[in-house]
Order: structure tokens, then sequence, then C-alpha cells
């Protein structure tokens, strides 16, 4: 009798233990469809200050040697997740490429305030990073606008902040 209890109690831990296992097993694989389930997209971003040379006078001389040659601090493809936004993009590229970057951020918002040590007011009054996506001044918050598969971003610095707004508000009228 004490034969028959000792391969129950084992039958029953062996059954115990296939049943751990498989549980285990079956939250393993769920997290990994939950993570193949997370959707990637790619969309280049382009960071340029190329309008600084049309007003090098009004350059400081120390932020002179900061400019490229060609007045691109950064062309980059960038693999993004569904739902990321510009921000996160831009966060993600300037981090991988350890280029500098300043941005006050609130939980809803974002503002880049200067790339590659080059600030807003620093070619004039009006001077400063204008966003863009596809072509298009961006219009809302670096933190609310979702990026979509193949989108171009462009960050550019501009050194009249007021011509490029005119501009915009003459295309849309």
């Amino acid at each position: 009798m004490a034969r028959k209890e000792r391969k129950r109690r084992c039958f029953a831990l062996l059954l115990i233990l296939l049943l751990l296992v498989s549980a285990c097993s079956a939250d393993k694989g769920k997290q990994q469809d939950t993570d193949s389930e997370t959707k990637t997209a790619n969309c280049t971003l382009l960071i340029e200050c190329s309008s600084v040379f049309e007003h090098w006078d009004e350059l400081a001389s120390e932020k002179q040697e900061l400019i490229p040659e060609d007045g691109v601090m950064l062309s980059t493809q960038i693999t993004f997740k569904e739902g990321d936004t510009v921000f996160d993009v831009f966060s993600q590229a300037v981090q991988q490429n350890k280029l500098h970057a300043d941005s006050v951020v609130s939980s809803d918002s974002a503002y880049v305030r200067g790339i590659g040590n080059l600030y807003e007011t620093d070619c004039g009054e009006f001077s400063g990073w204008m966003v863009y996506i596809n072509g298009e001044m961006l219009m809302t918050d670096l933190a609310s606008q979702p990026v979509s598969e193949g989108d171009e971003i462009a960050f550019r610095y501009v050194c009249d902040l007021i011509r490029y707004v005119s501009d915009f508000e003459e295309e849309a009228a």
C-alpha cells in the first residue's frame, strides 16, 4: 500500500510540475507575441542649418565653427514604433548619433531650443528651428504629431522666422 501511495504522490507531483512548466511557457509565448505585435516603420530625418550661410555675419564666430560645410548636421533613416511622435523620432536620432539637443519638454508638449549647439536667436532675433513633415511646416506640437511610414521629417534652422511664417500664411490663404 505504501508503494501505491508513493506512486500516486510522484504522479501528482509530476503532474503539478508539468502544469507549472506549461503555464510558464504559455506566459513567455504571450510576451513574445505582444513584442512581435508592436509594429515598426521607417522615416527619414534631416537636420540642417544652411540658411545661416546667407546670414553669416549675424552668427557669432564661436558658432560659425559649429556649422558643417554643407549645412547638414544629420541625415538618417530611423526605425520607429507605431504611435511614436515627431519628438520621439527626433530624440531617438540625436541620441543614436550623439548630437547635442536642448529641448523643453512637459507632459504634453515639446519644443526644441537648440541642436548641435545652434540655438534660437543665435543668427538674429527671429532665428530658430522649424519643423517640416513631407515638405509641410508642422503647425502642431512635436510631442503630439504622430509619424507615419515613409515620412520625411526636417528640422531646418531659419534666420528669418517672420518671413517663413508669412510665406506659410500666404500659401494657406
